[in-house]
């Protein structure tokens, strides 16, 4: 995990968006919110969907519910999305007139709330999973000579990971949106070395849907135009040339920037879902 000098990552970001959170954030972060980019990232991987399902009621009223369906994705998963996903396929799922198979967004969240119960999901799984990585550790101090106190403190590898991830995403945050309109190949090199940090950029969901589109026009060609630009340049980022032709295959990602088109519809019914279905369970220490 290195930022040289001209802030442009040269290795690729390997937290999920809800441990990159909790790093961030320390042991106290809000447990909803880890559990939404979770949940957010699990779309924008392509291992659930979200769908607007429609359900007729009494006297001809209908009810909007957010459902999560599996898509049957395939690749090991670890931490907080092997969480998620094994609460999905241990609860029952429920099925609609329209054909869906689910489980609605806010009796996941629910069920995950109640399963972990009051020490919350950020303690019980994803505090462990930064341990596993060396990023976090258990102190135990006294005090008074008697009584003991045990809290989660970031290792001093912990602390430069967390140093390196606010330089990555300040580096987004100055430059993506210029990327993409005067050089997209350096704007998709960054999609792919910031994996699922890029979740925590929310703002950025509107500019990779503007890149998704110019990915696809260009299709095999040179991304950027002019000759003098970064797409154009002997340049490698985290073992990608940056010659505008090849590895950069979009579909390639961890992620995929096809998601994105979606995104922000999915994550406001992930907000609405996880806050009206996920009291309690959620909190660290």
């Amino acid at each position: 995990m290195i930022v040289p000098d001209d802030g442009f990552p040269r290795t690729r970001w390997e937290l999920p968006g809800a441990e990159s959170f909790v790093l961030l954030e320390g042991p106290s972060a809000d447990g909803k919110r880890a559990m939404k980019l979770a949940l957010l990232e699990l779309v924008a991987r392509r291992r659930l969907a979200v769908v607007n399902v429609e359900e007729s009621k009494r006297f001809g009223r209908t009810k909007h519910t957010a459902v999560l369906r599996s898509t049957e994705g395939t690749g090991q998963l670890a931490g907080s999305l092997a969480s998620v996903m094994d609460h999905y396929d241990r609860n029952p799922k429920h099925s609609y007139r329209d054909g869906t198979v689910g489980i609605p967004v806010a009796d996941l969240a629910q069920a995950i709330a109640q399963d972990e119960g009051p020490s919350g999901w950020v303690k019980r799984v994803l505090l462990p999973e930064l341990q596993i990585h060396g990023l976090y550790e258990q102190q135990t101090r006294r005090a008074l000579g008697i009584l003991t106190r045990t809290s989660w403190e970031r290792t001093t590898a912990g602390e430069l990971a967390r140093a390196d991830l606010v330089r990555r995403t300040g580096q987004g945050e100055r430059g993506f949106r210029d990327w993409v309109d005067t050089d997209p190949a350096l704007a998709l090199a960054f999609v792919d070395v910031a994996g699922s940090s890029l979740l925590l950029m929310d703002a950025f969901h509107p500019d990779i849907r503007r890149l998704r589109e110019q990915t696809a026009t260009n299709s095999g060609a040179s991304l950027a135009s002019g000759g003098e630009s970064s797409a154009g340049r002997d340049e490698t980022v985290n073992d990608i040339t940056l010659d505008g032709t090849e590895g950069l295959d979009a579909d390639e990602f961890d992620l995929d920037i096809g998601a994105f088109d979606s995104l922000d519809s999915a994550f406001a019914a992930i907000d609405a879902g996880v806050d009206s279905g996920g009291d309690g369970g959620w909190g660290g220490d």
